[in-house]
């Protein structure tokens, strides 16, 4: 990964990359719905004594789930490490966010500008992203606690620790 690592070796060692930050020209937040159900041309695959499918509970449970997105003209993260495998990494990058597989998220383009200041963690005294609680200290930003994943895959148990998270 050509991302700097902040306590390398520890077991709270995270990247030094902020998490995505919001700007004044999101375009639109708005929700949509992804839908699951059982699809009929299909059901002759069901095993023979199958005499009724339900799709109330179970494994053909029909789903209406909302999705809530931002449509947006940019996006920024702020990061410290390689410019060069910054952009070899991002060159895959097609889509950002939940639903890529059905085309959601796509990035047009990507673009790596270098700035003077190291602002993947903090900037002006704000967090930038989730830290381990102990590398908090006294700041003018409010934050809370929370359990949550230090690095990628934020889910997964080993990755995750109280961790001081940005407000807003």
């Amino acid at each position: 990964m050509p991302l700097l690592i902040v306590h390398p070796g520890e077991p709270h060692w995270y990247y030094a990359c902020s998490w995505a930050q919001p700007q004044p020209w999101w375009v639109a937040e708005a929700k949509d719905y992804w839908n699951k159900r059982l699809d009929s041309q299909f059901a002759y695959l069901l095993t023979r004594d199958c005499k009724k499918v339900t799709i109330r509970k179970g494994r053909y449970k029909a789903y209406h789930m909302p999705v809530f997105y931002y449509a947006a003209l940019r996006v920024e993260w702020y990061c410290v490490g390689d410019r060069a495998g910054i952009e070899r990494l991002l060159s895959t990058v097609t889509h950002i966010g939940k639903k890529r597989s059905q085309g959601w998220g796509r990035v047009m383009q990507w673009e790596v500008e270098p700035v003077s200041e190291n602002w993947s963690v903090w900037r002006d005294g704000y967090l930038m992203r989730g830290i381990p609680a102990q590398d908090v200290a006294d700041t003018r930003q409010s934050f809370r606690i929370m359990l949550y994943g230090v690095r990628p895959s934020y889910y997964r148990r080993h990755n995750q620790m109280p961790l001081a998270m940005p407000d807003g």
